[in-house]
């Protein structure tokens, strides 16, 4: 229940919120007015095309309308695809998770491993779906697990599977294997337990980047997805700068070898200045975010 003149604080990672039909989207602009909401989608859209740039903005006016977005790539999305925002000020703030405050807090990666230790390697799984067929996926997966088992000999492979990922090869795979532990954890939960990640196409390869994990993008189909989605999009983290990349068995074999011989590390300087810039803002994320409720008569204890 609530009354016109309330305000409320409202959160929500619903992506259909980005659909200009969506009823609770009405809700909030006709019922809750006077609250503030904000808008977090679950996956971060960063993309190094486009020439974008960043807008500077020191102090929030109350006489004037802010949007607050992550990166420049979120503001393009949003024109035409929400609300009317002209006249509207955009303010890029980054994101709460690339913070140092926010990774430090899930202990931020930063060791090396000896001889003796067993290899963890978080594996972020992504399903079948527009990317994969279902045969496709089987064929990723056979050969990452073949691939690793060559080339460690004490080792757990530790998969993620993606939400919507039900019953896959991953499941019949952990029962013939015992080294293949099939998780539910976050990703940043275990990206410090990892040594290394590997990813067939994920958002959470920026994650596990940022934490200093470095991460292979294996993906023996990249060919039909620069058919499918175009250059840029089929790059995007390469593009980036956060993965090494892997088109075929050789190619995994050399990347996982280089991420040996760098004794399991990564430094985030190998990242593409757009996304440096992304995380180096979102260490100011809470002044904006604060700020925000202010002029909104919002304060925080």
């Amino acid at each position: 229940d609530h009354t016109e003149n309330n305000k409320y604080l409202i959160f929500s990672g619903v992506t259909t919120l980005k659909r200009s039909t969506s009823r609770f989207r009405y809700l909030i602009k006709k019922e809750f007015s006077t609250s503030v909401f904000f808008y977090h989608p679950h996956g971060v859209n960063i993309y190094t095309e486009g020439g974008l740039s960043y807008n500077d903005c020191a102090t929030i006016d109350r006489n004037r309308e802010y949007i607050l977005y992550g990166n420049p790539n979120d503001a393009q999305i949003t024109k035409g695809n929400t609300y009317d925002i002209s006249g509207t000020i955009p303010i890029c703030i980054g994101h709460p998770k690339y913070s140092d405050k926010w990774l430090t807090s899930f202990g931020k990666k930063n060791r090396s491993i000896n001889s003796n230790h067993i290899v963890k390697i978080l594996l972020i799984s992504t399903g079948v779906g527009t990317a994969f067929t279902q045969n496709e996926y089987r064929v990723l997966i056979e050969l990452t697990i073949k691939i690793i088992h060559e080339k460690f000999t004490n080792y757990q492979l530790i998969v993620r599977k993606h939400p919507r990922e039900l019953d896959s090869s991953w499941d019949i795979a952990s029962k013939q294997n015992k080294s293949i532990i099939i998780t539910k954890e976050s990703i940043l939960e275990l990206a410090i337990k990892a040594d290394f990640a590997i990813t067939f196409r994920s958002t959470a390869s920026i994650d596990c980047f940022v934490m200093g994990i470095p991460v292979i993008e294996f993906n023996c189909f990249m060919k039909k997805l620069i058919d499918q989605f175009g250059y840029e999009q089929a790059n995007r983290f390469r593009g980036l700068g956060v993965v090494l990349s892997a088109d075929n068995e050789n190619e995994l074999k050399s990347a996982l070898s280089k991420i040996i011989s760098q004794n399991y590390r990564t430094s985030v300087e190998m990242a593409h200045p757009f996304l440096s810039e992304i995380i180096k803002r979102s260490n100011n994320w809470e002044k904006y975010f604060k700020s925000a409720l202010n002029v909104n008569d919002i304060f925080l204890e």
